[in-house]
């Protein structure tokens, strides 16, 4: 009953294509044919056995391998590349040079937001800025440039003022544990 059962699954795979058998190389090139033992179909395939990639020479990225067998190459190109570095002082574009070849390659914008600008004369809110290209970021934060502390009768504490936007903030004693 099983055995049945078992022929009625395999030929379903012969149906949608999946055929049990050894692959058998045909004569001295990499051809290979299949016999299937289920259905006695035939299939032919190519399959080459490839020895690892090597490159031409020393200042060249062109890597070759070739069949064991039947001695057919295939070539790639494989850089070898540095680290990122910046096209100009004053620019963020970043490139990578091959280190075999030379060849060169765009890679990203890499701004260095380090510097802080104020978004304009009345207000203490200040905008990323790249040191390296000026280019605007979008982070925000508001940075008072805040006077000593003076005593204020009118308010009866201390207070400083800020000497860009002039806002005024009060002394609050911290609590102590």
């Amino acid at each position: 009953m099983f055995g049945g059962l078992k022929d009625m699954f395999g030929k379903a795979k012969c149906k949608i294509g999946l055929h049990k058998g050894a692959w058998k190389y045909t004569g001295e090139d990499c051809q290979q044919e299949r016999e299937c033992e289920l259905c006695g179909h035939i299939s032919q395939r190519e399959h080459h056995t490839w020895n690892d990639w090597n490159y031409v020479s020393d200042d060249n990225c062109t890597q070759v391998r070739e069949c064991e067998r039947c001695r057919t190459t295939e070539n790639q190109m494989q850089h070898v590349w540095g680290d990122e570095q910046y096209v100009r002082s004053n620019s963020c574009d970043t490139i990578q040079t091959c280190l075999r070849c030379g060849s060169r390659r765009s890679v990203t914008t890499k701004h260095e937001f380090t510097s802080w600008q104020y978004v304009d004369s009345t207000s203490c809110k200040q905008l990323e800025v790249c040191s390296r290209c000026a280019q605007n970021g979008t982070t925000t934060r508001v940075q008072h440039d805040w006077g000593d502390w003076q005593y204020s009768d009118s308010r009866a504490t201390s207070v400083r003022i800020c000497r860009h936007c002039g806002e005024v903030e009060n002394f609050q004693k911290q609590d102590t544990l």
